[in-house]
């Protein structure tokens, strides 16, 4: 196999960026941006229909709007201060139809609307900030020959909003000082009773202006901007802060929501409420638009960083769509990436050759890819988030041990959620290892509360009609004994009971080997098949460690014959007979030279990722083979290599700082007993993660942005992306011909003949496409429908 057989391609994932998500005119798409790319849905079939790739830092984008002029156009606004558009519906060879790069005394805040024409933009212009800091606020009218003109200026300004149709803007300063502005009009100042922290702001585009005012405390201040007559009200539901507030186009509702998870409308002249209670996570903003009154946007933040972008109908408060990027748990906040470039660049460090690698922080994160559906699982939490990188698009999340479904307020929030600390698939994919950690809270000053409780499941996949999933067989409280955490899962391979057996590793060096059984007592067959009613996980086999100290490296392998495991601890590395479980009379040499962050056994090869150095150690000759690489790892460095049984290769990443401090990874695709790598290739920016999908084989590569890369050989990435291509376009039109077909089944219908579909039933749904081929497909579709 030489270099040219090995092909990446990044096209899946990605971070959901929290702004600028918008609800085409029609109602009939949304259009998403993530960190990576700007996707398309279609309301109708809650799938992504277009992925629009741009020469763009995306993360720079701080406003977003549709063209009044041309539908198919969308408008981009970065804090660089340069406007792009782009054509969001039609299928093109480039995506952008222009740019315009604006000469602005200041960087673009936020796009306020369009003048007399869309050459005529409104901005608000300033510093700036990811924290609610004051700065100075101007507003501007702009052309895109950089003609200027200053409407108002406002000085210590922390928080500001604009109306729905943006006709209208409200200003709160620091010193708690309320500004009202129309159109172009003077700044007017708004008395009120401040009282307690302002935490969000929104103002109102009817006749009467209105100002809503969230707090930390929960209370809603209500203020009417030119009505004497109406005094301030007081709208009492939250008891945690309230993140955000928006009127409903026509003013007759209030929405609001913050750290309970609840969405909350209030009808101001009756003064009723209605709630959309359970919402996924802290709602932290909420989207309306003039053009599309039954339709509203919430954005919620799950796990502190992560989002989800949901599209809700006015009408029912049903969803209509559920957007997800892909959610890697970083070991360390990927926001100190660009903290650490500033520090280094500050302090004026000089990165020579050894220290280029040397990263100080842990940017890695866990998951696995199924082998058999090769979806992405990503634990966060108590959640496991399934990806599908080849539709990219989340499948599910799955709650794998108990939470709080309500939001956290006060202090509740000192309560901490399980966390899933490892996972693991068997050889078949039909049985999942998890195992999760639980603290008790300190709010009861218990003397208990620093005890953990640990628990080792086994969840068993259930096919189901629609979609499988996974069901808990067994749990175990306490696997290796109380408050001893299991640091690593191995499961066993398939020459290995076939493939049915987990081995847990403590952080005292023992070991425990467990394979599924069936109880006398519930020991019935059932189906046509004759499958077993139920299986019991129980242990077979133990290896005691050190019951004095606690080691803090450990790692474990099979041997793909199953004759033995690799355990290393700390320097020293040991083999284990899986027969007796004691280890073998035959020690590995010291060759590890430092802490060891990862083994694994490639045919006869034990290959060594330690702190220091990456090494291959031949078990038949007892010799290193010549693959021995100098390295500076971290210890979630283990998750930077993968291996490739089947071609007797591994994948490794590192993680290198440029001359300029700015992160980026390198891409290595070695042979075992070879110093010459297979592959290389460089990345643009950190690897957080790497994993072999047996169901591709190919390597999953997830970077520092969530990225998903996919690293295989034999197919160019031109014809690989082209058949995944195919196959998501013909995914796509089989939902899309379901749901039409679904829309237009009534009850009478059912009791009589079946109605006959034809292209014209679905030529509706699929106008929007990308121009698919229906005479070609129409047949297809035909007979699975039918």
């Amino acid at each position: 196999m030489v270099l040219s057989d090995w092909n990446l391609n990044f096209g899946a994932g990605g971070r959901l960026l929290g702004r600028a998500q918008l609800v085409s005119a029609d109602s009939k798409f949304a259009i998403v941006p993530f960190m990576s790319q700007i996707k398309v849905y279609s309301l109708a079939t809650r799938q992504s229909v277009r992925s629009i790739r741009l020469d763009l830092d995306l993360s720079l984008v701080v406003d977003a709007v549709l063209s009044t002029q041309d539908p198919n156009l969308l408008y981009l606004f970065t804090r660089t201060n340069t406007m792009v558009v782009v054509n969001w519906r039609e299928k093109l060879a480039s995506p952008v139809v222009a740019t315009y790069t604006l000469q602005l005394p200041a960087e673009i805040v936020r796009f306020v609307r369009f003048g007399a024409s869309e050459n005529e933009p409104y901005f608000i212009v300033g510093k700036s900030t990811t924290k609610n800091q004051p700065h100075s606020r101007t507003l501007l009218k702009s052309t895109i020959d950089s003609q200027n003109e200053e409407i108002s200026t406002l000085k210590n300004v922390v928080l500001f909003a604009m109306s729905i149709d943006r006709s209208t803007l409200a200003y709160l300063t620091n010193k708690n000082q309320l500004y009202f502005q129309s159109g172009d009009g003077p700044l007017e100042l708004i008395p009120f009773a401040y009282k307690t922290p302002i935490t969000s702001l929104a103002v109102s585009n009817t006749q009467t202006p209105m100002i809503a005012l969230g707090t930390s405390s929960g209370i809603i201040q209500l203020i009417y901007v030119s009505d004497n007559s109406k005094p301030q009200r007081l709208l009492k539901w939250h008891i945690g802060q309230v993140n955000s507030v928006e009127f409903s186009t026509d003013g007759t509702y209030l929405l609001s929501g913050g750290q309970e998870k609840v969405l909350v409308f209030w009808h101001l002249e009756s003064d009723n409420q209605q709630f959309l209670p359970r919402l996924n996570g802290e709602i932290v903003d909420i989207q309306l638009s003039a053009s599309t009154e039954e339709l509203y946007g919430v954005t919620l933040l799950l796990n502190g960083s992560d989002r989800e972008f949901l599209v809700l109908s006015a009408v029912d408060l049903t969803s209509r769509l559920n957007v997800n990027g892909a959610r890697p748990r970083f070991v360390t906040d990927v926001e100190t990436i660009e903290k650490d470039r500033r520090r280094l660049a500050k302090n004026g460090v000089v990165l020579d050759e050894d220290t280029l690698t040397k990263i100080k922080h842990d940017f890695s994160s866990y998951f696995e890819v199924h082998p058999v559906f090769s979806h992405c699982y990503f634990p966060y939490g108590a959640l496991l988030q399934s990806y599908d990188f080849v539709r990219n698009e989340q499948i599910s999340v799955f709650t794998a041990a108990p939470t709080i479904q309500a939001g956290k307020v006060r202090s509740e929030t000192s309560i901490q959620d399980p966390e899933i600390e490892q996972l693991a698939f068997s050889h078949d994919g039909k049985w999942m290892c998890t195992f999760d950690r639980l603290q008790p809270p300190e709010i009861d000053n218990l003397l208990s509360h620093k005890d953990v409780q640990y628990a080792l499941k086994f969840w068993n996949y259930v096919d189901g009609k629609d979609r499988g999933g996974w069901s808990l067989s067994t749990k175990i409280i306490d696997p290796h004994g109380p408050g001893v955490e299991v640091v690593a899962v191995a499961p066993a391979p398939q020459s290995y009971n076939d493939g049915l057996a987990f081995v847990t590793a403590d952080i005292k060096g023992g070991l425990r080997l467990w394979r599924p059984r069936v109880p006398k007592e519930i020991y019935q067959k059932v189906g046509k098949d004759r499958k077993l009613q139920q299986t019991a996980w129980t242990l077979r086999k133990v290896r005691n460690g050190n019951e004095r100290t606690d080691v803090q490296s450990i790692s474990i392998c099979w041997s793909p014959d199953a004759s033995v495991i690799a355990v290393g601890q700390e320097v020293s590395i040991s083999l284990i007979d899986v027969n007796t479980f004691e280890e073998t009379p035959v020690r590995i040499p010291s060759i590890a030279g430092s802490r060891v962050r990862c083994l694994n056994i490639i045919d006869k090869y034990l290959v060594i990722l330690a702190r220091d150095r990456l090494v291959s150690f031949d078990l038949l000759t007892f010799r290193t083979t010549d693959l021995a690489v100098k390295v500076h790892t971290q210890p979630g460095s283990r998750n930077l290599l993968a291996v490739d049984q089947n071609r007797g290769v591994f994948c490794f990443c590192v993680n290198y700082y440029t001359k300029t401090y700015t992160l980026r990874s390198r891409i290595f695709v070695f042979e075992p007993e070879k110093l010459q790598p297979l592959y290389v290739s460089d990345h643009d920016t950190g690897i957080s993660s790497v994993r072999f999908a047996s169901g591709i084989s190919s390597f999953v590569i997830v970077d520092t942005d969530s990225r998903i890369g996919v690293l295989g050989a034999g197919v160019s990435s031109l014809q690989e992306q082209r058949e995944l291509d195919r196959a998501y376009e013909l995914s796509t039109l089989l939902n899309n011909a379901k749901q039409m077909a679904s829309i237009r089944k009534t009850d009478s219908e059912a009791e009589s003949e079946r109605k006959v579909l034809n292209s014209q039933i679905f030529e509706p749904i699929l106008d929007n496409l990308e121009g698919l081929p229906l005479e070609a497909l129409f047949d297809r579709v035909m007979k699975i429908i039918v």
